[in-house]
C-alpha cells in the first residue's frame, strides 16, 4: 500500500513511469530485497565486532609487552653474566697453552653475583668543641667529630639529578675447573693451579685440575 501511494505521488511530478518500474521490481523481488538488507546489516555488525576484538587484542599485546620488560631485563643480565664467564674461560685456555708442559686445555668458570656499578661518593667531616667549666674554676674542652658519606650527584641541562658512576665490579669467580693435556704430571698440574690462583684470586680448594682424556 505504501509503495502504491509513492507511485501516485511521484507520478504527479513526471516520474511515475520510472518509479513504477522500480516499485514493480520491489514487489516482485521482495524476498530477495529483504535478504539483501539483512545481509548488509549483518556485514556492518560483523565489522563492528571484529574491530572491537582487534582493539582488545592490541591492548592485550601492548600489556604483555609492557609486563614482559622486567623478564627481558633479567634474561639479558643473565646472558651478560654467562658471556663474561665464557670469555674468561677462553682467555684462561689461551694462556694455559703458553705454559711449558701444558697442551690443549678446556676450562669452565663458575661465577656468583652479577655486575655492580660503584658510584662516586663525597665525604664530609665536621668538628665541634664545647668548653665546660667545673666547680673548681677549671675548664674542660670536649671535641666531637662527625663524618658522613653521600653519593655524588650531578644535574643535566634539564635539571635531572643522577649519581656519578666510577667503575663496574664484575661477577665474582667462585670456582674453576681445568682439563688439560699434560696435567698428569704433578709439576704441570701445580703450574696450572698456581696460574689460576694468581689470575683470579681463587683459593686452591676451589680449583680442580684434571688430565685431559681421549674423546
Amino acid at each position: 500500500m505504501y509503495i502504491h501511494n509513492l507511485k501516485y505521488f511521484f507520478g504527479g511530478i513526471g516520474l511515475s513511469k520510472e518509479f513504477g518500474k522500480y516499485c514493480g521490481y520491489l514487489k516482485k523481488h521482495k524476498t530477495e530485497c529483504v535478504v539483501l538488507v539483512i545481509g548488509i546489516v549483518l556485514m556492518v555488525v560483523s565489522g563492528i565486532i571484529e574491530s572491537s576484538i582487534s582493539a582488545e587484542k592490541n591492548e592485550e599485546s601492548v600489556s604483555y609487552k609492557y609486563t614482559d620488560n622486567a623478564a627481558v631485563s633479567a634474561a639479558e643480565e643473565n646472558v651478560a653474566i654467562l658471556n663474561y664467564a665464557d670469555a674468561e674461560a677462553e682467555r684462561l685456555e689461551t694462556f694455559l697453552k703458553t705454559i711449558e708442559g701444558v697442551g690443549d686445555a678446556d676450562v669452565i668458570i663458575y661465577v656468583d653475583t652479577s655486575f655492580k656499578t660503584v658510584n662516586a661518593t663525597e665525604e664530609s667531616v665536621s668538628n665541634s668543641s664545647i668548653d665546660e667549666s667545673d666547680s673548681n674554676g677549671g675548664t674542660r674542652s670536649s671535641v666531637t667529630c662527625d663524618e658522613s658519606v653521600t653519593y655524588k650527584v650531578i644535574k643535566d641541562s634539564s635539571g635531572n639529578e643522577s649519581v656519578v658512576p666510577v667503575y663496574t665490579e664484575y661477577p665474582e669467580i667462585i670456582g674453576v675447573v681445568v682439563s688439560a693435556d699434560g696435567a698428569e704430571s704433578g709439576v704441570t698440574k701445580e703450574k696450572i693451579l698456581n696460574a689460576v690462583k694468581a689470575l683470579y684470586g681463587v683459593p686452591a680448594h676451589k680449583v680442580e685440575v684434571f688430565e685431559k682424556g681421549e674423546n
